[in-house]
């Protein structure tokens, strides 16, 4: 929990409050979904899974800040909150499917390690695989809605 405080916190002092709002909802999201699928494949919370987690939770804000600086800098020089969200989120969501591709990349060979180590390491990838689909999705389609919201409220 500590980590995650300090993320908050570091959010907070360098991103605009709406914005590090919206991305600091992204962890608790991606999180959760990822734990319905840890359920799903019989995996447990242990030291592993948790190791995972933290070396996802680097990337999944990654990505919410990438895409929210973004429509934020389109809302701000548009003058347009709707327009600026959606073209701010299109003009990112190309590189940051890929960025999140090439790390799915990285993690997905120590699935397919033999023997008693592959049994170790298959739960770093199981963690962290979905852990960035689901900010993927998260960060493109989500907050591209609640930044709309916020408005027409």
């Amino acid at each position: 929990t500590s980590g995650l405080i300090i993320v908050l916190i570091v959010l907070f002092i360098f991103l605009s409050s709406k914005t590090a709002f919206w991305v600091a909802v992204g962890i608790p999201v991606a999180f959760c979904a990822t734990f319905l699928v840890m359920l799903v494949t019989g995996q447990t919370i242990n030291m592993i899974s948790l190791f995972g987690l933290i070396m996802a939770l680097g990337i999944v804000v990654d990505d919410a800040i990438i895409v929210g600086e973004n429509i934020f800098s389109h809302q701000e020089r548009d003058g347009d909150g709707l327009r600026g969200a959606i073209t701010g989120a299109q003009e990112i969501a190309k590189p940051v499917t890929f960025a999140v591709l090439t790390t799915v990349a990285a993690f997905l060979p120590l699935m397919f390690v033999p023997g008693i180590f592959g049994k170790f390491f298959r739960v770093i990838p199981v963690v962290v695989i979905p852990c960035l689909f689901f900010s993927l999705v998260e960060s493109l389609q989500i907050l591209l809605e609640m930044l709309c919201i916020r408005f027409f409220l």
